[in-house]
C-alpha cells in the first residue's frame, strides 16, 4: 500500500505517496497527477505499478489541495502554473529522491503523467531538466510542444482521447510526428469514442475497455524500457 513520504527539494519538502513491490525494490517510476490534484486514484495507481515490480511515487504538486469542480480545477491550475520555478524544484527533487532510494534498482526512471502531469512528464525529458534520468515517459492526454526532442534520450508513449477539446487528434498526430522526426522512439494512441480523463476510474469520463488496453500498453512499455 502506498505510504505518505516527504520529498526534499530546494523550495521545501513535497508530499508524495510511495508504493514498493513486495520484494522491497523495483524500477523507479514517478507519477504526476492531473489538473484536479492528487485524487485517491493516483496513490492507487502507484499500488498497481508496485504490483508489477515498480517503485512508484505519486507526487502531490498542489500541496494537498484537490478540486471538486471544474471551476476549482481551473483555479488550482492557474495558481500552479504561476509557480514554475518552485514546480521545477519539486520535480527535480522527486527524481533525485527516487534515484537515491535504496529500493531503486537503477538510476534511470520512468515518468507517467496525466493531463497537466503529462505535459510535465514530457518536460522532464528535456535536456534542461532531468533528461539524463528519464528513460521512459508516458503521457495520458497531455502534450508539450516546447520540449527540444532532438536532444532527449527518452522513449515516449502517449494515450489520448478521440473526443478531447484540449488536444484534438490532429494536434496529437502532429506532436507524435515531430518527436519521430527528432529520431526518438515514440508511439501515440488515440482511443475511439473516449473523452479526456478516460483512464481514471473516479471520473465520469472513465472507459473501462480503453483503460484496460492503455494499462497493458503502459506496463509493456515500462517493462521494456526500464528493464
Amino acid at each position: 500500500m502506498a505510504i505518505p513520504v516527504d520529498i526534499p527539494s530546494v523550495g521545501g519538502p513535497t508530499r508524495g505517496y510511495l508504493a514498493k513491490p513486495d520484494i522491497g525494490e523495483g524500477t523507479p517510476v514517478l507519477i504526476l497527477h492531473g489538473g484536479r490534484g492528487l485524487t485517491p486514484f493516483f496513490p492507487k495507481f502507484a499500488d498497481r505499478l508496485a504490483g508489477d515490480g515498480h517503485l512508484a511515487l505519486a507526487l502531490d504538486l498542489y500541496e494537498g489541495q484537490v478540486a471538486a469542480t471544474e471551476e476549482a480545477s481551473d483555479r488550482l491550475f492557474r495558481e500552479f502554473d504561476r509557480r514554475s520555478r518552485a514546480t521545477h524544484d519539486r520535480l527535480y527533487g522527486a527524481v533525485d529522491y527516487l534515484v537515491a532510494h535504496p529500493g531503486a534498482t537503477q538510476d534511470g526512471i520512468g515518468v507517467v503523467g496525466f493531463s497537466l502531469g503529462g505535459r510535465l512528464a514530457l518536460a522532464l525529458s528535456d535536456p534542461s531538466a532531468r533528461s539524463d534520468r528519464v528513460r521512459a515517459a508516458v503521457t495520458f492526454y497531455g502534450l508539450n510542444p516546447g520540449v527540444d526532442y532532438t536532444r532527449t534520450q527518452t522513449a515516449y508513449l502517449g494515450h489520448f482521447a478521440e473526443n478531447d477539446p484540449f488536444h484534438p487528434g490532429a494536434e496529437v498526430r502532429a506532436q507524435e510526428a515531430s518527436i519521430r522526426e527528432a529520431r526518438r522512439d515514440v508511439e501515440f494512441f488515440l482511443y475511439p469514442a473516449t473523452r479526456h480523463g478516460f483512464f481514471e476510474n473516479d471520473r465520469p469520463e472513465y472507459d473501462a475497455d480503453a483503460a484496460g488496453v492503455a494499462w497493458d500498453r503502459t506496463l509493456s512499455f515500462l517493462d521494456h524500457r526500464l528493464r
